[in-house]
């Protein structure tokens, strides 16, 4: 073989070996988890589940699967992993009523994190106390005082080590046990479930972009216009939106 051709190939390889673990996603390495960026779920223990919440997952798995991706796995400590980017945003407007089945008010009560079942992605689950709802076209009766489960395809992983890799794209963030959001939600029939668009966290009287700079990765994006505005008003805003689409 030509001398010239083997910086060519060893550049070939490398790139790949880069792609492979682009598209894997695992975007932080870290002993702690920041909740911000979403709940923890543990590589070695937490993956024995009951046939409950197993058939849950298993029917939720393929929204978020990519038979294209690498398993979820421990990396070498000195491997350095490029963050996930995507343009999920350029899909999602700011205040995204029209794309939105659901648009409602909550407070988060719980967050767990799942691997699916093929091993090759992860999705969060957060569990809202809804106070308001704004919009709803989707199949599902939903009311102030009910519980509702919605996905969001993030989440860290902790391994046997103690070390923690974070796995979701750039910009997109979590909700906070606790806190409450304003959400913008899509029903995917197949899996029966809601999944985030986007939303903005109301506290004090303010409001704090969910997506954007604010989360993990982050750099600033349209959401982030609303950060420290009146959450009254914002509120008055996204219900003029859902006049005559609910």
């Amino acid at each position: 073989m030509p001398h010239s051709f083997a910086p060519r190939i060893l550049s070939l390889i490398i790139g790949s070996i880069c792609a492979t673990f682009s598209i894997l996603g695992a975007s932080a390495q870290s002993q702690t988890a920041n909740p911000a960026f979403g709940p923890v779920v543990d590589f070695d223990t937490d993956r024995n589940l009951s046939p409950e919440v197993q058939a849950r997952v298993d029917k939720k798995s393929g929204r978020f699967e990519n038979s294209a991706s690498a398993p979820v796995a421990e990396l070498p400590p000195d491997l350095e992993l490029s963050k996930q980017v995507s343009h999920w945003y350029v899909k999602v407007p700011p205040i995204p009523t029209a794309e939105s089945d659901m648009v409602l008010v909550g407070t988060v009560v719980d967050a767990k994190a799942y691997i699916t079942t093929n091993g090759r992605a992860v999705f969060s689950e957060f569990t809202f106390d809804v106070a308001q709802v704004l919009k709803n076209s989707s199949p599902q009766n939903v009311s102030p005082g009910n519980n509702i489960i919605v996905d969001r395809d993030l989440a860290n992983v902790r391994f046997s080590s103690g070390r923690v890799q974070h796995y979701g794209a750039v910009g997109k963030g979590a909700p906070v046990a606790g806190g409450q959001y304003l959400l913008f939600l899509r029903f995917d029939k197949e899996a029966g479930s809601f999944e985030i668009l986007t939303g903005y966290q109301l506290a004090n009287g303010k409001v704090a972009a969910l997506d954007g700079k604010n989360a993990f990765g982050g750099s600033r994006r349209p959401y982030d216009d609303y950060d420290g505005q009146s959450a009254s008003k914002l509120l008055k805003l996204v219900s003029a939106s859902t006049r005559g689409r609910s």
